[in-house]
């Protein structure tokens, strides 16, 4: 899953892209500019998701929202922006905008991935069905591949012992008729699309 990310000083979102590329597996487009986000927006039609991060009420990057806000065809795209509440003006004026993902800049991990599954629930673009299981379980993508390695093990284990008689190769083909999503290539679990994601306060 493809993410815009803006930020005007190198450090800004490094919370939040750590979150969305280690933990999610998320592929991060990075910004510093209107014009560069605009850039990478037309260049990258499969962007699910924008973050950026405002510091004053003259940020260029208020433009790039009001921008977002005022386009039809990118209306729906879901904006998740970083600020602090010492800054009401800016607080003010993305709530004018009809921001509907504010995360504060003092904001716990916790509050952090649950404004990501409501951002990403309300998006037009494509989801992974890897993303949406790993942010419900928070766990980071490489430690998820390990647990599905571990898994895999358990299934075939389970065969054997129901039927001894098989080979391993054959084992491992009855695990993956019973299990398939174990043996996923992309580590996506099976789970259905629908009402997977928990409510969230905006």
């Amino acid at each position: 899953m493809k993410v815009l990310c803006l930020e005007e000083a190198p450090d800004l979102l490094k919370d939040v892209r750590e979150t969305l590329e280690a933990r999610l597996g998320c592929e991060i487009c990075r910004a510093s500019s209107l014009a560069e986000g605009l850039e990478i927006w037309d260049r990258e039609p499969e962007i699910a998701l924008a973050v950026c991060h405002i510091t004053t009420p003259d940020s260029g990057l208020l433009s790039f929202v009001q921008k977002m806000k005022s386009e039809p065809e990118w209306k729906r795209l879901p904006l998740l922006v970083k600020t602090s509440r010492d800054r009401p003006d800016v607080y003010a004026t993305l709530l004018a905008l009809k921001v509907r993902y504010i995360l504060d800049e003092s904001s716990t991990h916790q509050c952090l991935m649950a404004r990501l599954r409501a951002a990403l629930n309300d998006t037009p673009g494509m989801v992974e069905r890897r993303t949406k299981v790993l942010l419900a379980l928070d766990m980071e993508l490489a430690e998820y591949q390990k647990l599905q390695s571990s898994m895999r093990k358990l299934a075939v284990s389970f065969i054997k012992e129901s039927f001894p008689e098989l080979r391993l190769e054959q084992a491992e083909e009855k695990a993956q008729v019973l299990w398939p999503c174990i043996w996923d290539q992309d580590s996506n679990l099976s789970f259905a699309d629908e009402d997977f994601f928990e409510a969230a306060e905006v």
